[in-house]
């Protein structure tokens, strides 16, 4: 969810998402263009989502990956 998208509100992003069963959902300090302006944020938000759809879980933060917590 880009939290400060003002092409696609987070609500309506939040609403598209709870259509999708079990899907794993985060949260994005950034606009619409967050791939654009923040290409690092938007890189480990991606890499987070990827990895806990490997894992089967969600990630919380970085212990969770040294703890080894994902895998692909």
């Amino acid at each position: 969810i880009t939290r400060h998208d003002r092409v696609v509100s987070a609500a309506r992003q939040r609403r598209l998402a709870a259509a999708v069963p079990e899907a794993l959902v985060y949260d994005i300090d950034g606009g619409h263009d967050v791939f654009l302006s923040a290409p690092g944020r938007f890189a480990a938000a991606l890499r987070d989502a990827c990895q806990a759809i490997c894992s089967g879980g969600v990630i919380t933060g970085p212990d969770d990956l040294a703890a080894g917590r994902a895998r692909c």
